[in-house]
């Protein structure tokens, strides 16, 4: 969504910094992006569950503060559990008509 110049990618971190780096041409900038993301799924911890409450006021998700201790099998595996657990809710869920 940067428009002064091409090729340029703006990176939010977890702080709210925005930095910005400009590639030489697209497919540079999709290599970074790529890169990117993938450091960032193998260094990530696995996510806080969703708060549930009843404020109307929207507030931001807490991230977690470090990096993970799982080997990227035990990532991998805790990805599957929890896309399991979902899928067992979103069922369960599905199984009650309004």
């Amino acid at each position: 969504d940067y428009e002064k110049k091409p090729n340029v990618l703006k990176l939010k971190t977890a702080d709210w910094r925005v930095l910005l780096f400009q590639a030489q041409s697209p497919e540079e900038m999709q290599g970074w992006i790529n890169k990117i993301n993938c450091v960032a799924a193998v260094f990530s911890a696995p996510p806080f569950p969703a708060a549930i409450g009843s404020q109307k006021k929207f507030s931001r998700p807490l991230l977690p503060a470090t990096t993970t201790k799982l080997s990227q099998e035990e990532q991998l595996k805790s990805h599957e559990s929890k896309l399991k657990q979902i899928t067992t809710e979103l069922a369960e869920h599905r199984s009650y008509p309004p």
